[in-house]
């Protein structure tokens, strides 16, 4: 009888061959896909508590290799493309990070080590390619040069008191000359500015963004002039808030309104760590009765009733999404990714810092998965930040 069974001698069906060896291979899969979804959940261990550290379990994977060219064409498709390109760099370092402040592991710490050595011998990233012509989008290029820094700064922070001197001067030029780069204003494409005192009169994401990298960088180099420079950053977007806490700049951009204020506060929230882990509170940082609650809570209204930002949507003060419009706003960030990326990664902070508050309840119900104890991050914040406050609350309870 041909087909899938063939009779022996007791009439005992058995596979052919092909179909068995599939058979073995797709249960072996199973198996492998089993085991890894149970030790997902047990791998990492705080090693100064001893318990389970869920949050700080995302797996780094493999180190990125080194990005030489580091080119922003000037049409949305390119600017998609390196966003997709320092992605896997960026998700990289914070989950590195992470896993090494829960376990303390050597391997984790060397790992990080070594992928910032590769990087920094072969000066990676430092290839604009012709930015400051018409050829690559100066703003692009910038914006993506800032968003790969971060997460490698903040990692950076973590290993360098482990490291040899001559490894630390080989990181500190590489890096060092890349954050001068982002803050020396230049002419860019189209004779578009860029650099520190640009952006300072901007008063948008992206000076709040650059001033999160000096304060980490002024951190790690003992400089106070650039740590500085974060605090007055943030006084400074308290200060230029309208009174119902919209983000002047970020709440004209169309139907990326919404998208953009969150960025906003997300650079915010980062720049009111770093100062908290020095004994500054910029959470209670205030100009005429206005904090970066009062920006919050404005940010959850217009989630909660879009309409609410329509008018000032409507003054085109910057680039938005394409499929987004002013009637139909971008609230994805809203999501958390399986990856555990998310757009709304400052909440597990703000979370953790203000448990009982009204607005942590609605920062909870726009997205329920904050809730869980489980890897969030995103490179405007450069860490894992539900692993960082997993750490903190179990050590607070030993």
């Amino acid at each position: 009888m041909a087909g899938l069974y063939e009779p022996d001698s007791l009439s005992t069906p058995f596979l052919c061959p092909s179909l068995l060896m599939k058979l073995i291979v797709f249960i072996n899969a199973i198996i492998v896909v089993s085991l890894l979804i149970g030790c997902s959940q047990i791998t990492t261990v705080n090693f100064r508590t001893g318990l389970p550290a869920p949050a700080c379990n995302a797996d780094p994977g493999s180190p990125p290799s080194p990005i030489m060219r580091f080119h922003a064409g000037k049409t949305y498709e390119a600017n998609t493309i390196l966003a997709n390109k320092i992605k896997p760099v960026t998700e990289y370092f914070m989950k590195a990070s992470g896993r090494y402040l829960a376990t303390g592991s050597d391997n984790e710490r060397k790992a990080i080590v070594d992928t910032l050595l590769k990087w920094s011998e072969v000066e990676a990233m430092t290839d604009w390619g012709n930015w400051e012509a018409t050829v690559d989008s100066s703003w692009s290029t910038y914006y993506h040069a800032m968003a790969a820094i971060f997460p490698m700064v903040r990692s950076y922070g973590l290993v360098r008191k482990d490291m040899d001197l001559d490894q630390i001067m080989q990181v500190d030029a590489w890096l060092g000359g890349l954050i001068d780069r982002v803050n020396i204003d230049a002419v860019g494409s189209g004779g578009r500015f860029m650099g520190m005192w640009y952006y300072a009169g901007r008063q948008d994401n992206k000076y709040y963004q650059l001033q999160a990298i000096n304060m980490a960088w002024g951190s790690i180099q003992g400089d106070n002039n650039m740590f500085d420079g974060g605090l007055k950053a943030f006084q400074g977007a308290i200060s230029a808030l309208r009174a119902d806490g919209s983000i002047r700049k970020e709440s004209g951009r169309g139907g990326s309104a919404i998208h953009y204020s969150n960025t906003a506060i997300m650079n915010l929230i980062s720049i009111a760590e770093q100062a908290r882990a020095k004994g500054v509170n910029l959470y209670s940082a205030s100009y005429q009765e206005r904090t970066i609650h009062t920006a919050i809570t404005f940010l959850l209204d217009a989630i909660e009733d879009p309409r609410l930002i329509v008018e000032y949507a409507k003054r085109d003060t910057g680039s938005s999404f394409k499929r987004d419009s002013i009637y139909n706003q971008n609230l994805r960030f809203l999501s958390r990714h399986y990856s555990g990326e998310a757009g709304f990664a400052w909440a597990k902070i703000y979370s953790a810092r203000f448990p009982h508050s009204d607005i942590t309840s609605r920062l909870q119900l726009a997205a329920p998965w904050l809730k869980k104890d489980e890897p969030v991050f995103h490179y405007l914040s450069g860490m894992n930040t539900s692993c960082v406050v997993s750490l903190e609350g179990q050590s607070s309870k030993n």
